[in-house]
């Protein structure tokens, strides 16, 4: 299919705004950001994310907007598994916290 972009497809979070919903990214096609966080949400939500590579997960992302109608989606495991290395300390991971978190999230 082609890569139709409107007005609705068009979602922008300021830096001060607060989100209350949690984006649901398998609606949208892809996601454009340079270094957002919102760029770690679209990617753990399964959508392509375009960026100028200078992201922390620039190496998942798709660097070239031609290529927009059909974005590449990577194997984000290792990426992720690296990330939540970072995340936690071991006292909180033996103590179930981070599965809380991802479950009160709707993620696990």
């Amino acid at each position: 299919g082609r890569c139709v972009l409107d007005a609705q497809d068009i979602v922008r979070h300021h830096l001060v705004q607060r989100v209350v919903e949690a984006i649901d990214w398998r609606r949208h096609w892809a996601c454009v950001v340079h270094k957002s966080n919102s760029g770690n949400e679209a990617l753990f939500g399964g959508c392509p994310v375009f960026t100028d590579g200078d992201a922390d997960y620039g190496e998942l992302s798709n660097r070239d907007l031609s290529a927009a109608e059909n974005p590449k989606m990577p194997d984000r495991s290792d990426y992720f598994h690296r990330l939540a290395y970072a995340q936690w300390r071991l006292d909180e991971i033996k103590g179930g916290k981070p599965f809380a978190a991802y479950r009160s999230m709707g993620l696990l």
